[in-house]
């Protein structure tokens, strides 16, 4: 149920973004966060971090990601 209950937020909250947009902001947090992650080590790099260096809040990142460890998996 959570995981619907996320996913129904993420859908409301992007409702002005075209789905191509949802899709190319999610791949863009997981590229940069590969890229902070190979240069400072994934436990040095902090969601807010990652926030920071993209200009995005925090929320943004976790309308797509339920937390650091699956940032993690998807990163590139």
């Amino acid at each position: 149920m959570e995981t619907f209950r996320n996913n129904l937020v993420s859908i409301v909250l992007h409702q002005n973004l075209s789905m191509s947009q949802v899709l190319d902001q999610k791949a863009e947090i997981a590229r940069s966060a590969g890229e902070l992650f190979m240069q400072y080590g994934i436990k040095s790099i902090t969601m807010d971090d990652l926030a920071r260096h993209l200009s995005i809040s925090k929320k943004t990142i976790y309308q797509h990601y339920a937390d650091k460890k699956e940032l993690v998996a998807h990163a590139t």
